[in-house]
């Protein structure tokens, strides 16, 4: 008689294993379109791109697109494209020598 118990009890605690597993699955898919789309927005946000340096052009946050410019620039700095656009951020931010410098290199 007991051995039937016990029987019973481990068929029934399989089905509440199943269960919770299943259970941990649905969550976890849940959670991967969150986790992805957070992932990717900081990965995003911390590698400069040309993209982004037009953006803060865009918004005339000259500053900021100096700084990713430059970081991308320090990258390849034998880019062309980099070092006149460089110099398109120092002309916007009034500074001529700097935008001669970067413009000559390009």
């Amino acid at each position: 008689m007991s051995e039937d118990i016990n029987q019973e009890t481990l068929a029934e605690l399989r089905k509440i294993r199943l269960t919770l597993y299943l259970v941990l699955v649905l969550v976890v898919l849940a959670c991967l379109p969150a986790f992805y789309s957070g992932f990717a927005r900081g990965f995003s946000q911390a590698a400069p791109s040309w993209e982004r340096v037009t953006t803060a052009m865009r918004r005339q946050d000259f500053t900021a697109a100096l700084g990713m410019a430059q970081a991308l620039v320090a990258r390849q700095p034998n880019y062309y494209y980099g070092q006149a656009y460089l110099g398109a951020i120092y002309l916007a931010m009034n500074n001529v020598t700097n935008a001669q410098v970067h413009r000559a290199n390009s």
